[in-house]
């Protein structure tokens, strides 16, 4: 709908103006008669409304515009301005648009927070850490949403705020001075923002008085409006995310409420990324102090294992080789590491109980008697009892204990039976049976690994168990394992 009607003539004198017209000029009516163009608005020359006149009266072709005006208020407004070609010079005809100008903005600008809220999310998902996630949603801001300048402040000392990141300040837009004022600037409303916990918007920038400090700057660096977004995690603001924009009246309703969800969203990410770090260095702390006592454990154990051998230097090497065998045939089986762990730990103590026995009978050459036999078989119990209360973190008590039980019930101390055998513990009575057969011994010499293989695959299903005999044999068979000739 027309509202404004002008008739200027070729001289560029005002033949006609109505009331809608004046008032877009800030004139009265009376101010046009017999007057030009140019002695009502001098500021006019070289405008865009003042070129698209002119041509239009050369070329009598019509002419289109959008023209942007200040009502006396202060308020801003839009007009659509049409110059048309008339008998007696021209029309300048004038539509108000300012409602649907405002709707386009007010669009423009939610999707522009829109887009600000998405590519916040991505950063959330991509960072690996604070000054990751910082930084890059600093960059998306200026890149993706063309803000003009993005800073993230964290509280500092007292009432200041210390600049952690920041993205579109450019060595080349200003020297290292010039950059330091702009930061001690971004400052002002990041401070307000991280002590109320509340929104600051500055806007009007070059026209507001009350901010002629930031002029300067302004100028310079093309803002207009900043916006400060505090960082809060439950009540209390821990930073805030300052925005710059080039328009004088950016940050207003529906995109400040999106862009307050951005920064909710962003102190979410960075108290997260906090948190993961901590429980980081908490679990590297724990692995830490879990390894020391795992290496702190191993000493100690091989400790216990040379006290043994020291009493009974006929088998030095026995507990070591049976450890390294039964390491073996726990790999072939497929068991997990950690499993194989607590058997080798396990097997290198394994005659631990044989230090209560005297050393006599240790070392005796020629066969035992049945009683001294029996005081030998209670070293499985007292293995058990000296480490039962040890906190392991295998059973390596009970795979002690049971080292010597066999599938059939016939074993000692307590004549178990097929699954009442610790699988740990069936392995470890195949790598001792093998090393011991095959080994030197005061009461007899070595035997052979040969002897020793066909000992195991006799007693398969009935002293031992199938599949850790089985592994045994392919391990031998393959050439995967040999007992080392030089430790024994």
């Amino acid at each position: 709908m027309i509202e404004g009607c002008m008739l200027i003539a070729f001289d560029w004198t005002y033949l006609y103006v109505n009331e809608a017209a004046a008032r877009f000029s800030h004139q009265l009516r009376g101010a046009f008669a017999g007057r030009t163009m140019l002695q009502v608005h001098p500021g006019l020359r070289g405008s865009r409304i003042y070129d698209a006149c002119r041509k239009v009266m050369k070329e009598r072709v019509p002419r289109h515009l959008e023209s942007k005006f200040i009502y006396p208020d202060g308020q801003i407004g839009w007009y659509q301005i049409s110059v048309e070609p008339a008998l007696e010079g021209i029309f300048v005809l004038f539509m108000d648009i300012t409602q649907r100008k405002q709707a386009e903005i007010a669009l423009a600008r939610s999707n522009r927070a829109l887009r600000s809220l998405s590519a916040c999310d991505e950063q959330l998902v991509q960072a690996a850490n604070e000054p990751a996630l910082l930084k890059g949603v600093c960059r998306v801001l200026v890149k993706k949403s063309g803000f003009r300048m993005a800073w993230v402040d964290f509280a500092g000392a007292g009432e200041t705020a210390r600049q952690v990141a920041g993205f579109g300040l450019k060595a080349g837009h200003a020297g290292p001075a010039g950059r330091r004022a702009a930061a001690a600037l971004s400052r002002r409303p990041a401070q307000a923002a991280i002590a109320t916990g509340k929104v600051q918007a500055l806007q009007h920038i070059l026209t507001n008085p009350a901010l002629s400090s930031w002029r300067r700057a302004a100028r310079r660096h093309g803002f207009q409006s900043i916006v400060s977004l505090p960082l809060r995690t439950s009540a209390l603001a821990f930073g805030a995310l300052t925005i710059h924009a080039a328009d004088p009246d950016a940050f207003n309703g529906e995109e400040v409420r999106l862009l307050s969800e951005m920064a909710d969203k962003l102190a979410f990410g960075i108290d997260s990324l906090r948190t993961r770090a901590e429980r980081d260095l908490m679990a590297e702390a724990q692995h830490h102090h879990a390894q020391l006592l795992r290496h702190g454990l191993e000493e100690s154990i091989k400790i216990i294992a040379g006290t043994v051998e020291m009493r009974d230097p006929y088998t030095a090497g026995h507990q070591q080789r049976v450890g390294e065998l039964a390491v073996a045939i726990a790999r072939e089986m497929g068991l997990p590491e950690d499993t194989i762990e607590g058997i080798r730990l396990a097997a290198v103590i394994h005659d631990l109980g044989k230090i209560t026995l005297p050393a006599e009978i240790l070392s005796k050459p020629g066969r035992l008697s049945p009683i001294e036999m029996q005081l030998v078989q209670t070293h499985a119990q007292s293995g058990r009892d000296l480490l039962k209360d040890v906190r392991f973190p295998w059973p390596i008590a009970d795979i002690i204990w049971q080292h010597h039980e066999m599938l059939d019930g016939s074993g000692y101390p307590r004549g178990l039976k097929g699954a009442q055998v610790l699988l740990e513990s069936r392995i470890l009575s195949v790598a001792d049976v093998v090393e011991a057969v095959s080994s030197h011994r005061p009461y007899r010499a070595a035997l052979g690994v040969d002897a020793a293989l066909r000992k195991i695959r006799q007693g398969k299903n009935t002293l031992y168990d199938s599949a850790v005999v089985n592994a045994c044999l392919r391990l031998f068979r393959t050439g995967q394992f040999a007992f080392d000739s030089s430790n024994r």
